[in-house]
């Protein structure tokens, strides 16, 4: 049990009023010490003082079996030590937890959510700048406080972290985590997540420590593969046009399905796409486009697959040519 733990526990004894005497030596040793790391109290500051308050007056009216004399002078003498004891101690404890909670203000949480086709630009708080996908969203913070910078991802993004070596910047994301100290990585999250690093260092692994998943340290032109089902977390070498060239803008295509064809349309664009006739053949669609429009890319998909397409403000309609 950690020091914290048995604080907490011999605070509840006191309370309940099961509390030994030695135990209650041990608590009051502690408080002459004052400890500086925090300290998670049991139950709510206003609720604790008040249980102190209650055990306090408890004592005080509690009526007590006639005594000799000499025995009632030194019964009452205990009495009063142990109530000046408590009375001391819970003075301490609320001056304790005001000044915790003050150093632990309550914090704040903004999310940053993308529709299909639309891609945004987010600055956190230290500075850090994340280029969002469509149909991702981002929550962090509105200050960074303690120890980590860290926010929760779904979805892909592009990070480029202001390097702090006093606090980690670390990204959640379907229980997987990638820490760093300043450096600019992707991450993609969906069946598998994918972290590819552009530069500096980065370590990914899994929120929970209980797994059997171990952590890997990233390179430039590396990606962490994670699979959520598994637990497994294996390296791959980053491709930039498939893994990261989409923050500058580029549409790539490899050797796609065209039901991946229709999904990534759709989500980088904002259309939902529907079929005028049933599909005879396979794709194997390749292709790449720079800031192109829809219909400069339907075009292009048109003369390779085979198509011909209607596009009706956001809906549009394909109807495959059979030869």
């Amino acid at each position: 049990m950690s020091n914290k733990e048995r604080i907490s526990q011999l605070v509840n004894k006191l309370m309940t009023g099961s509390i030994t005497k030695s135990e209650l030596q041990e608590l009051n040793e502690w408080y002459d010490t004052f400890e500086e790391a925090p300290l998670e109290l049991p139950g709510k500051r206003e609720d604790l003082q008040d249980r102190i308050y209650q055990r306090l007056q408890k004592d005080l009216h509690k009526p007590r079996v006639a005594k000799a004399k000499k025995d009632q002078w030194k019964y009452y003498m205990g009495v009063a030590a142990s109530l000046l004891l408590m009375g001391v101690m819970a003075y301490g404890f609320m001056t304790y937890l005001n000044l915790k909670e003050g150093e632990q203000p309550e914090v704040t949480y903004l999310t940053t959510e993308n529709p299909s086709g639309r891609f945004t630009n987010v600055k956190l708080p230290d500075g850090s700048k994340v280029r969002l996908y469509a149909e991702s969203s981002l929550r962090y913070p509105e200050q960074f406080t303690g120890n980590t910078r860290e926010v929760w991802l779904n979805g892909k993004a592009y990070f480029e972290v202001s390097p702090d070596t006093n606090k980690a910047f670390i990204v959640h994301s379907q229980g997987f985590y990638t820490k760093v100290l300043g450096t600019s990585f992707n991450v993609k999250s969906g069946k598998k997540i994918e972290v590819s690093l552009v530069e500096g260092r980065v370590e990914v692994g899994n929120n929970n420590l209980q797994t059997t998943g171990d952590a890997v340290v990233l390179a430039p032109g590396e990606k962490a593969v994670c699979q959520p089902k598994t637990v497994k977390i294996s390296k791959q070498k980053l491709d930039y046009w498939s893994d990261v060239a989409w923050k500058d803008g580029v549409l790539y295509f490899e050797n796609a399905t065209y039901e991946e064809v229709k999904e990534r349309l759709e989500s980088w664009y904002g259309v939902k796409i529907t079929e005028s006739n049933t599909r005879s053949v396979q794709w194997n669609y390749q292709g790449k486009f720079k800031k192109a429009s829809l219909e400069r890319v339907l075009e292009r998909i048109a003369y390779a697959e085979n198509i011909e397409f209607k596009i009706e403000g956001k809906s549009v309609v394909i109807t495959f040519k059979h030869k």
